[in-house]
């Protein structure tokens, strides 16, 4: 397996290599394993090789506040905007937000945090047709909020269909290790499937997700 490759020192000429190394391999992965509606618009990439910038640009033209990330997409813009000097992680995961907007556009947030979080720290197979999610520093986050008390139930989680305002991070990290342990058993790429043709009837995903589990 090959890792996503870090970019620290990317030059604004280097545009085609991150296109090339990382924005055209993870989407041929994420579609071969998931999505099947390829996107009908352009989605615009601007990517920072420096903190200051990345912030800088959120604040000015996005009015947002991006203290606690380094990336994010618009979907009213079609717009994904990254910081990629700590690596290809965050592109990967913004990607994946982007491409599910056009495949599975009512995707409850949950699952789509969950989704996304998993293809942040994440390898190729030999083949380059498959990502493959490990462990990365959302488990600490897992494991200091069970020790608190402060981590919900799974079913809380999803049944809730949106994370906790002021504990965001905490149930991404939550939703990454759902989705992760789906992986393990074969079942990630099933249950996005399934999901995705039941999400009028379960827009949760809770039904669905215990079906899955429970016939593996």
């Amino acid at each position: 397996l090959t890792a996503l490759p870090r970019f620290r020192h990317l030059l604004e000429d280097d545009r085609q290599v991150l296109h090339r190394d990382v924005v055209q391999p993870t989407e041929r992965a994420l579609n071969v394993g998931f999505f099947d509606v390829t996107p009908t618009e352009p989605i615009t990439i601007v990517a920072f090789t420096k903190e200051a910038g990345f912030r800088d640009f959120a604040r000015r033209v996005d009015r947002r506040q991006s203290d606690s990330y380094y990336g994010y997409y618009l979907r009213s813009h079609r717009r994904l905007v990254v910081n990629v000097s700590t690596g290809a992680g965050t592109l990967a995961h913004e990607l994946t937000h982007a491409l599910a907007h056009f495949d599975f556009p009512n995707m409850p947030e949950w699952f789509d945090e969950g989704l996304a979080s998993v293809f942040e720290q994440s390898e190729f197979s030999d083949t380059g047709n498959r990502l493959t999610g490990t462990d990365n520093w959302r488990v600490h986050q897992v494991l200091r909020a069970l020790h608190d008390n402060r981590l919900r139930k799974t079913d809380e989680l999803v049944q809730g269909r949106s994370v906790r305002a002021n504990h965001e991070s905490i149930d991404y990290a939550h939703a990454r290790y759902v989705c992760l342990f789906l992986q393990d058993q074969q079942l990630l790429e099933p249950f996005y499937r399934k999901l995705r043709s039941r999400a009028e009837v379960d827009p949760t995903g809770w039904q669905t997700l215990r079906e899955v589990v429970a016939n593996d």
